[in-house]
Formats: C-alpha cells, sequence, structure tokens
C-alpha cells in the first residue's frame, strides 16, 4: 500500500517534508490523479514532489530501515513504469534514455527502500522504478561519484535502531544544458547536479543530518559561474 513518507519514521522526532519557495511554488505540479491541493506524490517508503517545467523530481524523500533490509534482485525488482497518476506528459520517459548517454537515475535508490518483509521489498523495489523517480543522470556518473552518497546510506552504522530519512534531489542552474535527439523530441533538461542529505538519531539520541552535493557537469558550472559573478571593480 502506498502510504509514502512518514515523517513520524525517527524515535522521538518528527522530520517534515522541505516547502517549496515562492519563487518554486508556481512551478509544483499539480498531479492529475491526485485530489485538488496534493502535490506530494506517495509511492511505498518515499514520497516526492514534482517539477512542472522540468518533468522530474524537485524531491524524492525516503524512510529507510537498514536493520529490516531484504535483497531483491535487479531482474525481479526493476520494471519502469509511467505513473499515470502524475499524467504521462508530466513525466520523463523511456525515449530519454533509450540509445543515449544518459541513465535512469534513481532519486530515492531501489535498495534503500526494499525493507519490511519479503513481499513488502519486492513491491517498493518495483515502486522505486517510476520514471517519477528518475532523474537525467550521466552513464559515468551514475555508475562512478554517485554511488558515494548511496553506499553511505546502505553501510551506514551510526543510526540508533539503525533507521534513517533519505532526501534527494537533482540542482538545475541558469546554464543547465538540454538533451535531444533532433525534431520532434522535446528537448530535457539536465541538472547540472544533484544532493542528499541523510538524518538520523545517534547513538546518543541526538538528531543529525549529513549532507552532500556532487555535480555532474563541471563545464556547465564554470560557465554559469562565469555570467553570474560579478564583475571586478576599476
Amino acid at each position: 500500500m502506498r502510504n509514502g513518507y512518514e515523517k513520524h519514521f525517527l524515535s522521538n522526532y518528527s522530520i517534515e517534508l522541505p516547502e517549496a519557495s515562492l519563487s518554486l511554488e508556481g512551478d509544483v505540479l499539480q498531479p492529475p490523479g491526485l485530489a485538488q491541493g496534493q502535490k506530494v506524490v506517495p509511492y511505498i517508503h518515499y514520497s516526492l514532489l514534482m517539477s512542472k517545467s522540468t518533468k522530474q523530481a524537485i524531491y524524492s524523500a525516503a524512510n529507510v530501515d537498514n536493520s529490516s533490509q531484504v535483497t531483491i534482485s535487479g531482474s525481479k525488482g526493476r520494471k519502469w513504469f509511467i505513473d499515470e497518476r502524475v499524467g504521462r506528459d508530466n513525466q520523463i520517459t523511456n525515449d530519454a534514455y533509450t540509445k543515449t548517454p544518459w541513465d535512469r537515475g534513481h532519486l530515492t535508490r531501489r535498495t534503500a527502500i526494499t525493507w519490511g518483509g519479503y513481499d513488502m521489498a519486492l513491491a517498493a523495489s518495483n515502486d522505486s522504478c517510476a520514471y517519477t523517480n528518475a532523474s537525467m543522470q550521466h552513464k559515468r556518473f551514475n555508475e562512478d561519484e554517485w554511488r558515494v552518497p548511496e553506499l553511505a546510506v546502505s553501510k551506514f552504522k551510526l543510526a540508533k535502531e539503525n533507521k534513517l530519512v533519505v532526501m534527494t534531489g537533482p540542482i538545475f542552474t541558469t546554464c543547465d544544458r538540454f538533451f535531444t535527439k533532433g525534431i520532434g523530441f522535446e528537448p530535457v533538461r539536465i541538472p547540472s547536479g544533484f544532493w542528499k542529505t541523510i538524518t538520523y538519531v545517534d547513538l546518543p539520541g541526538d538528531l543529525v543530518t549529513s549532507a552532500y552535493i556532487f555535480f555532474q557537469d563541471t563545464d556547465t558550472l564554470k560557465t554559469c559561474l562565469l555570467y553570474t559573478s560579478p564583475s571586478p571593480r576599476d
């Protein structure tokens, strides 16, 4: 059952989902398949918020229980699907990833939410493969740098009860590149980078958050800094 992200997941603490700033509020998608005013899309063990302009998630927030993880093979638990609640035209689908250098980069990692018994873990594994939970990640970035924070989640040992709240999202800048296959293909905006936060209750009982930022497009970032930096004074 798709109950989505649980804010009371960590003992004695309530971790709310991020709220869109005033500048971003107008870009938040109202999914046509959800009740009016319900913009956060629930999945098994995670939820996300969609952007109208990029057709990618603004963030994906997950509850991770490393104490009850279940191993689900990719062949059994990897079935990418279009979430009709969000609307086919409001998400990037397989055409952008087929025969291209871009991966369907999970925001909430598939293996992070495969917990809670085999049947639940299998359903969560499949539910993580919604196109809404994917973002444009270059193959080399997805298989190299981005593995660092993902492995940090899977091997975390400092959390009380081995429970984590993990939030992830793409970083878009004023100088992002766009990917296209040619005439008739709607260009897809490529994130210059990604952020991830890991929140947990440490062994003494204090709330702690670790944050990570990884850029996959340093050339774009350099260009952006060049054009946004103030001119030197005489």
